[in-house]
């Protein structure tokens, strides 16, 4: 075959190792780097020792001792199988493109594929590792395996097999990070990730400015804030000040017990389980979790619409009207009790603390109990809640049930949502689903409409 003709006559054109004793170069100690960026909140420390392991053991040659059976450093395998590397990305290239001509035609980016290809050989064995990403390792990794027949008998067969066992662990460890983290590394990134404005960022964290708890002091206007105006029709407002201000207390009241009942060994707040895992191990998460409730009161206190501008507030609006609602419903009996002595039950009234006084003293309004209505306005739409499992009630009772989840198969609406970084997501209009996102803001016009300075 031809393929193998060239392949022989590259192995008598090999260069000689490389200088041992060399550091491991910036450019390959970048990809360590990378995965410890992309794991913001600290979710997956083994994959980040993973990387550093890798890198070192990929430069001193202890990656290839069990495989092969002794240690070549990676240098070394990739400058003396040089040519061969050549002869088989060339082969890479005329095989996947004829195949992939047959069953896309003129639809296949050929050219595209060529140059990813030949980039991807040449900053390898320039040991220029700074521009490689997911793409470029697993095309040198499918070349040398789909063309493996050419070298498997080969003097070189040890170096090739280092090259590519170092390529393949390199993609594993990038798709787990990915899966576990929503995060690329940044050489995968299309563009920069600072495009993506996040609550979660120093200049918009509440938990890390000392606002807490002084931007939530009352008291609040209800009744002006959220009172009838023109327009609402004969059945008022669909936010009555009744529900503001319940809203409000639900929420302060899950913010200020959020950490407290974690660092107590209590439930956390209920979540599906790909989030599980974030709440128990990354304090920061926590925080910026905690912050979103924070954020549905500030604006309710501002007299705007809790409307959730991030995942992180969707799921926490949730939470908080599910607690609302059971408070409501005590709420109800009270109200039917005060409207059948009416004249006889001032003495109860005078028995309540002062925040349900403040209640009490609210107007009236038809939707006060209308959990649904608020719901279906002030929520765009509950994406979020394509990731919790049938059966899953958000809560976990094992500290280990969710301890690794590398390329998770968590049923079979958060698998189709988190596989694949996402694609069917996409295209179904989930947005910033991975909870290493939720803190992504939907609409960056509105990412300080929480903060007074910004109600106009």
């Amino acid at each position: 075959m031809a393929d193998t003709a060239e392949m022989a006559e590259c192995e008598d054109q090999q260069v000689t190792s490389a200088p041992t004793g060399q550091a491991v170069p910036a450019s390959l100690r970048q990809f360590a780097t990378q995965i410890k960026e992309a794991d913001e909140f600290g979710v997956a420390p083994d994959l980040v020792r993973d990387a550093d392991e890798l890198v070192e053991a990929a430069w001193s040659g202890a990656l290839s001792e069990p495989v092969v059976g002794k240690k070549i450093r990676l240098a070394d395998a990739i400058q003396r199988s040089s040519t061969v590397l050549d002869a088989a990305s060339r082969a890479y290239i005329r095989s996947y493109t004829a195949e992939m001509r047959a069953l896309a035609g003129n639809a296949f980016q050929a050219t595209e594929f060529t140059e990813d290809t030949l980039k991807s050989f040449k900053s390898l064995k320039d040991l220029d590792f700074m521009g490689l990403g997911t793409i470029h390792y697993n095309l040198i990794h499918s070349a040398l395996t789909k063309h493996e027949f050419m070298w498997c008998d080969s003097p070189l067969h040890d170096e090739l097999k280092t090259v590519q066992l170092f390529c393949m662990r390199v993609e594993a460890i990038t798709e787990s990070t990915k899966d576990r983290t929503g995060h690329r590394i940044a050489n995968d990134e299309e563009g920069p990730r600072k495009r993506l404005i996040t609550y979660n960022s120093e200049e918009n964290r509440i938990h890390s400015r000392e606002m807490y708890p002084k931007c939530v002091e009352g008291p609040f206007d209800w009744a002006n804030l959220f009172g009838a105006k023109a327009g609402d029709g004969e059945d008022g407002p669909w936010l009555t000040p009744r529900m503001a201000a319940r809203l409000h207390s639900v929420a302060l009241e899950k913010a200020d017990s959020m950490i407290s009942d974690f660092e107590e060994d209590k439930f956390s707040p209920p979540l599906p389980r790909i989030a599980r895992p974030f709440f128990k191990k990354s304090k920061e998460w926590r925080e910026s979790f905690r912050d979103c409730y924070v954020r549905i009161a500030m604006r309710l206190q501002l007299g705007l619409p809790p409307q959730p501008n991030c995942t992180g507030e969707e799921l926490a609006f949730r939470n908080i009207l599910v607690d609302a609602q059971d408070l409501a419903n005590d709420e109800m009996l009270d109200d039917d009790d005060d409207d059948d002595d009416d004249d006889d039950d001032d003495s109860a009234e005078d028995d309540e603390d002062g925040d349900d006084d403040m209640f009490k003293s609210l107007p009236k309004y038809s939707h006060d109990y209308n959990f649904d209505l608020v719901s279906q306005i002030a929520v765009k739409d509950e994406d979020v809640l394509m990731l919790y499992e049938e059966g899953d009630n958000g809560y976990s009772d094992s500290d280990d049930e969710e301890t690794r989840l590398d390329n998770p198969v968590l049923g079979k609406n958060t698998s189709l949502m988190l596989g694949s970084g996402g694609a069917l997501a996409a295209r179904m209009g989930a947005v910033f689903i991975h909870p290493g996102e939720w803190f992504f803001a939907f609409k960056v016009k509105d990412i300080n409409n929480h903060l007074p300075a910004a109600k106009s």
